[in-house]
């Protein structure tokens, strides 16, 4: 069902491409990477570094605001950092979701037919594809990733400037509502998702 439901998505965001770009609707592509934390493992600092690519589509309800949806793969988690003398194979989280961002967009500073700012917030829901964890809790049990969530809602908030009318820089910073682990023997009660995002994004 889940792999029907992406095929079913990245079709529809395949049509964009070559539908949507004829009636106010504006499709990109997207690729960089993310810098990761989580929230309650003994761990700080955003030193886990992962992928961030997909596919995207955005609607003028103004002149200056849109709309904007996306479908995405993000690699999340937490790593050791040898600065705390955390050994880096140790302690550390590797969480891979298919995201679906929804956000409003508000776009200035505008170059002939395109904007040059735009700063965005909104939401993402996300479903954990795959996981794994050697993260120990406060009784030094394995936290099994097993008993992680599937499922996570996200706050989001970023900004994008644009090189040309085809190439912009987005910059995103992302923070999960709800606990993607849940135990009274972690810190914080359990396990929670913090997130930067860097990538290019290429428009058609």
């Amino acid at each position: 069902m889940l792999l029907k439901n992406i095929i079913c998505i990245i079709s529809f965001f395949c049509l964009s491409f070559t539908v949507f770009g004829q009636s106010g609707f504006k499709a990109k592509a997207f690729t960089g990477f993310t810098l990761s934390q989580v929230q309650g493992d003994r761990l700080a600092g955003f030193d886990k570094l992962g992928l961030n690519a997909g596919l995207a589509v955005q609607f003028a309800i103004r002149e200056k605001i849109h709309l904007g949806l996306e479908f995405g793969y993000t690699q999340k988690g937490s790593r050791g950092n040898l600065i705390f003398n955390v050994p880096t194979n140790k302690y550390i989280t590797h969480l891979q979701y298919f995201e679906l961002p929804i956000f409003i967009e508000v776009k200035d500073w505008p170059i002939d037919d395109y904007f040059r700012i735009g700063i965005h917030t909104g939401l993402a829901g996300s479903y954990l594809y795959q996981g794994t964890s050697s993260i120990i809790d406060l009784d030094d049990n394995l936290v099994e990733s097993s008993q992680f969530t599937r499922t996570e809602i996200s706050f989001l908030l970023g900004a994008t400037y644009a090189f040309t009318k085809r190439l912009q820089l987005l910059i995103r910073y992302s923070r999960g509502l709800n606990k993607f682990y849940k135990s009274p023997n972690v810190n914080t009660g359990g396990l929670l998702n913090y997130n930067w995002t860097v990538r290019a994004e290429f428009l058609f």
